[in-house]
């Protein structure tokens, strides 16, 4: 039942991978779970009118910020990151333009990566 269950996940995230286009974060993440890995603790991908988070580890409570290119936030939310967990971002109404996403942790951690609505 595991060896399903855990091919299950590695084939969304599969899915994930071939239909968006990753947005690059940098950075790193101190909340509970970012033990140090070889694996990201959160990807990101940018699809048509959305953007995917997804959290590779149990991260706790972080924060999800998005900028516009006059760093005014467009999108602001506190999530609890669990193993496996996703969030969807929609951005179909934002204008055209550059954004900022930046994912802060309670103990100083923080991600961040740009991409562009055409």
């Amino acid at each position: 039942m595991k060896k399903i269950f855990m091919f299950v996940c590695l084939a969304g995230l599969a899915v994930f991978s071939l239909k968006s286009d990753p947005v690059t974060l940098y950075g790193r993440l101190l909340g509970s779970g970012s033990m140090r890995t070889t694996s990201p603790q959160v990807e990101a991908f940018q699809d048509a009118g959305e953007i995917q988070l997804y959290f590779a580890v149990e991260l706790g409570s972080l924060n999800v910020l998005v900028a516009d290119e006059a760093g005014t936030p467009v999108y602001s939310q506190q999530v609890n990151a669990a193993s496996g967990s996703t969030l969807i971002i929609e951005t179909g109404t934002w204008g055209a333009g550059a954004y900022t996403l930046t994912i802060t942790d309670g103990l100083g951690g923080s991600l961040e990566g740009s991409f562009v609505i055409n």
